[in-house]
């Protein structure tokens, strides 16, 4: 024990997303898919002045301190809540693929077809298929909930987009449960990475 303590000093304290998760190799098996830190970024795009405060339009350049400041002025900043709402990702891009999520979610939550509201109780032992149209995929997601959060065209045209560490809005759930992607192939897409990445 006498020995640990002493080299407590000596051993690394500071860890990152990089000494858990291979997100250099990422870019190996992914072409395009490339990872920098947030240095690196705050680098080549705060401190030269390539970003711009989203209230006035101008350039906002960083000082090197109050970096989560920093961030909320320079990016678009979505209130997103796991607890009432699901991350809803379009097709494509483009306001008719938005279109069609808001129109499912309506459909849903309006009782159009006749059934009420999803629970979980209604996918307790019947799941529903991973490629079944996207009314069923959603309700799924949806039991408990009543809200979309869309990843729209002002998210998609953002340069920085930043989720404050809130009380009210942090991202403290599982993304299998919070993400939905319209498209069925995408999301077997995104939990085939993160199982092969980073778990």
């Amino acid at each position: 024990w006498f020995q640990s303590f002493n080299q407590k000093d000596k051993e690394k304290n500071h860890f990152d997303f990089g000494d858990f998760f291979h997100l250099d190799s990422i870019a190996i098996e992914h072409e395009g898919f490339n990872v920098i830190t947030m240095d690196e970024f705050l680098d080549r795009m705060g401190k030269s002045g390539k970003l711009n405060d989203i209230r006035t339009g101008k350039p906002a350049i960083y000082s090197g301190s109050k970096t989560f400041d920093y961030l909320r002025k320079v990016g678009t900043n979505p209130q997103w809540d796991p607890m009432k709402c699901i991350a809803a990702f379009p097709s494509s891009v483009g306001s008719a693929a938005i279109h069609e999520l808001e129109e499912i979610h309506h459909n849903i939550m309006s009782g159009k077809d006749g059934r009420p509201h999803p629970r979980y109780e209604d996918f307790e032992g019947k799941p529903t298929p991973v490629d079944a149209p996207i009314e069923e995929r959603m309700r799924e997601m949806l039991a408990e909930r009543d809200d979309i959060c869309i990843y729209d065209e002002t998210l998609q045209n953002a340069k920085v987009i930043h989720f404050p560490a809130q009380k009210e809005t942090r991202l403290l759930t599982h993304f299998y449960a919070f993400v939905f992607f319209a498209d069925w192939k995408a999301d077997l897409w995104s939990k085939r990475f993160v199982r092969d990445h980073l778990r």
